[in-house]
């Protein structure tokens, strides 16, 4: 009776220790997850941030300005502008991508 009694105990004690260790192990996770879902929250309000930035930088109003000061550009005068009419298009040949436009040989001994 003494031994049965003895394993007995011994395997409630195993059984607390297993059920234990178990809510230890969800409780950690519970934390985890918890600290993954604020650095997640985090990433995305970067991102968020960031395709704001990326828009403003990339605005048409931006552009003209950064082109006009910072590049020294400026809307082509009235002699610097040529319209094509339709027959003038239909009877320029396609440009062959395959073939280069200057000799590379002849650019490069220059």
């Amino acid at each position: 009776m003494r031994r049965s009694g003895t394993l007995f105990c011994a395997g409630l004690l195993l059984a607390a220790g297993i059920l234990l260790w178990e809510r230890i192990q969800a409780t950690r996770l519970g934390y985890e997850v918890g600290r993954r879902e604020i650095e997640l929250r985090r990433q995305r309000g970067r991102i968020a941030y960031l395709q704001l930035d990326a828009e403003r930088l990339l605005s048409p109003e931006r552009l003209a300005v950064v082109a006009r000061e910072r590049l020294g550009m400026a809307p082509p005068g009235p002699e610097q502008v040529m319209f094509l009419d339709n027959s003038v298009a239909r009877e320029m040949p396609a440009p062959q991508p395959e073939k280069p436009a200057v000799d590379v040989k002849l650019a490069l001994a220059r």
